[in-house]
Protein backbone atom coordinates (compact mmCIF):
# COMPACT_ATOMS: atom_id res chain seq x y z
CA UNK A 1 0.00 0.00 0.00
CA UNK A 2 1.16 3.36 -0.82
CA UNK A 3 0.71 6.84 1.52
CA UNK A 4 1.31 10.01 0.21
CA UNK A 5 1.83 12.94 2.12
CA UNK A 6 2.66 16.94 1.13
CA UNK A 7 4.18 19.62 3.19
CA UNK A 8 3.03 23.00 2.96
CA UNK A 9 3.08 26.32 4.45
CA UNK A 10 0.40 28.69 4.55
CA UNK A 11 0.49 31.33 6.71
CA UNK A 12 -3.53 31.61 7.00
CA UNK A 13 -3.62 27.64 8.76
CA UNK A 14 -0.46 29.25 11.05
CA UNK A 15 -2.55 32.12 11.94
CA UNK A 16 -5.62 30.21 12.70
CA UNK A 17 -3.96 27.79 14.72
CA UNK A 18 -1.93 30.82 16.72
CA UNK A 19 -5.95 32.32 17.41
CA UNK A 20 -7.66 29.28 18.08
CA UNK A 21 -4.91 28.41 20.44
CA UNK A 22 -5.83 31.27 22.51
CA UNK A 23 -9.30 31.08 22.32
CA UNK A 24 -9.99 27.57 23.03
CA UNK A 25 -8.65 25.27 25.22
CA UNK A 26 -8.11 21.28 24.34
CA UNK A 27 -7.20 17.76 25.86
CA UNK A 28 -6.90 19.59 29.25
CA UNK A 29 -4.53 22.29 28.05
CA UNK A 30 -4.75 25.87 27.86
CA UNK A 31 -3.17 26.64 25.28
CA UNK A 32 -2.67 30.43 25.39
CA UNK A 33 -0.29 30.00 28.01
CA UNK A 34 2.08 29.06 24.77
CA UNK A 35 2.33 32.47 23.85
CA UNK A 36 3.19 36.05 25.05
CA UNK A 37 0.40 37.43 27.73
CA UNK A 38 0.11 40.54 26.20
CA UNK A 39 0.04 39.23 22.41
CA UNK A 40 -2.55 36.80 23.51
CA UNK A 41 -4.62 39.47 25.02
CA UNK A 42 -4.56 41.01 21.60
CA UNK A 43 -6.51 37.62 20.00
CA UNK A 44 -8.42 36.60 22.92
CA UNK A 45 -12.36 36.98 22.06
CA UNK A 46 -11.32 37.96 18.61
CA UNK A 47 -12.93 37.00 15.50
CA UNK A 48 -10.59 34.74 13.21
CA UNK A 49 -11.01 37.43 10.72
CA UNK A 50 -10.29 40.24 13.53
CA UNK A 51 -7.03 38.34 14.74
CA UNK A 52 -5.66 38.01 10.90
CA UNK A 53 -5.09 41.70 10.83
CA UNK A 54 -2.62 40.99 13.79
CA UNK A 55 -1.10 38.09 13.08
CA UNK A 56 -0.89 38.19 9.37
CA UNK A 57 1.60 40.82 9.76
CA UNK A 58 3.43 38.96 13.06
CA UNK A 59 4.10 35.98 11.56
CA UNK A 60 5.33 37.82 8.04
CA UNK A 61 7.90 39.17 9.84
CA UNK A 62 8.29 35.53 11.66
CA UNK A 63 8.89 33.88 8.72
CA UNK A 64 11.70 36.83 7.04
CA UNK A 65 13.35 36.93 10.55
CA UNK A 66 13.25 32.77 10.93
CA UNK A 67 13.52 31.92 6.92
CA UNK A 68 16.27 29.89 6.92
CA UNK A 69 14.97 27.75 10.26
CA UNK A 70 11.85 27.28 8.81
CA UNK A 71 13.42 26.86 5.67
CA UNK A 72 16.01 24.25 6.60
CA UNK A 73 13.18 22.64 9.09
CA UNK A 74 10.68 22.16 6.07
CA UNK A 75 13.58 20.36 4.22
CA UNK A 76 14.46 18.06 7.69
CA UNK A 77 10.24 17.08 7.65
CA UNK A 78 10.78 16.02 4.35
CA UNK A 79 13.54 14.32 4.19
CA UNK A 80 12.40 12.61 7.75
CA UNK A 81 8.98 11.83 6.06
CA UNK A 82 10.52 10.33 2.48
CA UNK A 83 12.60 7.90 4.59
CA UNK A 84 10.36 6.79 7.39
CA UNK A 85 6.81 7.78 6.45
CA UNK A 86 5.75 4.50 4.59
CA UNK A 87 7.50 2.59 7.61
CA UNK A 88 5.09 4.26 9.85
CA UNK A 89 2.30 4.07 8.48
CA UNK A 90 2.84 0.50 8.03
CA UNK A 91 3.85 0.44 11.98
CA UNK A 92 0.12 1.52 12.56
CA UNK A 93 -1.49 -1.12 10.92
CA UNK A 94 0.46 -3.44 12.20
CA UNK A 95 -0.40 -2.01 16.00
CA UNK A 96 -4.14 -1.42 15.08
CA UNK A 97 -4.48 -3.96 13.50
CA UNK A 98 -6.70 -1.95 10.97
CA UNK A 99 -5.90 -0.28 7.68
CA UNK A 100 -5.02 3.66 7.85
CA UNK A 101 -8.43 5.06 7.40
CA UNK A 102 -7.00 6.78 3.90
CA UNK A 103 -4.19 7.05 1.77
CA UNK A 104 -3.13 10.80 1.74
CA UNK A 105 -2.08 13.30 4.57
CA UNK A 106 -1.44 17.16 4.23
CA UNK A 107 1.11 18.74 7.11
CA UNK A 108 0.75 22.11 7.39
CA UNK A 109 3.75 24.01 9.05
CA UNK A 110 2.89 26.41 12.20
CA UNK A 111 4.84 28.50 14.33
CA UNK A 112 2.61 28.02 17.28
CA UNK A 113 3.78 25.38 19.61
CA UNK A 114 0.65 23.18 18.97
CA UNK A 115 -0.39 20.73 16.47
CA UNK A 116 -4.14 20.30 15.60
CA UNK A 117 -5.41 18.29 13.25
CA UNK A 118 -8.63 17.68 11.02
CA UNK A 119 -9.20 13.87 10.70
CA UNK A 120 -12.01 14.02 7.86
CA UNK A 121 -8.74 16.22 5.50
CA UNK A 122 -5.88 13.98 7.01
CA UNK A 123 -4.48 17.63 7.90
CA UNK A 124 -1.76 17.82 11.07
CA UNK A 125 -0.11 21.04 11.84
CA UNK A 126 3.89 20.46 12.61
CA UNK A 127 5.62 22.77 14.90
CA UNK A 128 8.26 24.20 13.06
CA UNK A 129 10.46 24.48 16.26
CA UNK A 130 10.09 20.61 16.28
CA UNK A 131 12.89 17.96 15.25
CA UNK A 132 10.28 14.62 15.40
CA UNK A 133 7.62 15.05 12.64
CA UNK A 134 6.96 11.59 12.40
CA UNK A 135 6.58 11.27 16.20
CA UNK A 136 3.75 13.78 15.77
CA UNK A 137 2.47 12.14 12.63
CA UNK A 138 2.33 8.81 14.25
CA UNK A 139 0.91 10.29 17.67
CA UNK A 140 -1.53 11.87 15.39
CA UNK A 141 -2.14 8.66 12.89
CA UNK A 142 -3.39 7.15 16.27
CA UNK A 143 -5.89 9.68 17.41
CA UNK A 144 -7.32 9.24 13.97
CA UNK A 145 -7.32 5.60 13.41
CA UNK A 146 -8.80 5.34 17.10
CA UNK A 147 -11.69 7.46 16.10
CA UNK A 148 -12.45 6.28 12.85
CA UNK A 149 -12.57 2.29 13.96
CA UNK A 150 -14.02 3.11 17.29
CA UNK A 151 -15.89 6.35 18.27
CA UNK A 152 -17.24 6.57 14.77
CA UNK A 153 -18.39 2.83 15.27
CA UNK A 154 -21.96 2.69 16.57
CA UNK A 155 -21.15 -0.71 17.14
CA UNK A 156 -18.60 -0.25 19.46
CA UNK A 157 -18.29 0.53 23.05
CA UNK A 158 -16.18 3.62 22.66
CA UNK A 159 -19.14 5.54 20.66
CA UNK A 160 -20.80 5.41 23.66
CA UNK A 161 -18.51 7.34 26.22
CA UNK A 162 -19.30 10.59 26.47
CA UNK A 163 -16.83 12.87 25.52
CA UNK A 164 -14.75 13.43 28.64
CA UNK A 165 -14.31 9.92 28.92
CA UNK A 166 -13.56 9.35 24.94
CA UNK A 167 -11.03 12.00 25.28
CA UNK A 168 -9.37 10.14 28.29
CA UNK A 169 -9.15 7.18 26.74
CA UNK A 170 -7.46 8.51 22.95
CA UNK A 171 -4.83 10.69 24.60
CA UNK A 172 -4.22 7.29 26.92
CA UNK A 173 -3.74 4.88 24.28
CA UNK A 174 -2.10 7.04 21.95
CA UNK A 175 1.10 7.53 25.03
CA UNK A 176 1.16 3.27 24.63
CA UNK A 177 0.94 3.26 20.92
CA UNK A 178 3.43 5.80 21.05
CA UNK A 179 6.09 3.68 22.24
CA UNK A 180 4.34 0.57 20.66
CA UNK A 181 4.51 2.36 17.17
CA UNK A 182 8.32 3.98 17.61
CA UNK A 183 10.15 4.11 14.57
CA UNK A 184 13.90 3.69 15.23
CA UNK A 185 16.18 6.75 14.64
Amino acid sequence: MKYSYKIRKNIYKDAWNWWDACNYSSHGMIWKNQVDDDFANKLIGKTNKEANKILIPFLKKVYIDQEKEISETKTFFKKEFDQKFQEGCIKIVNVMGKPIYRYDFTFYLTTMKRCPYFKPRGAIFLCVFWNNPMEVFLHELCHFQFIHYWRENPKSEVSKLSNEQFEFLKESLTMILDVTAHLPS
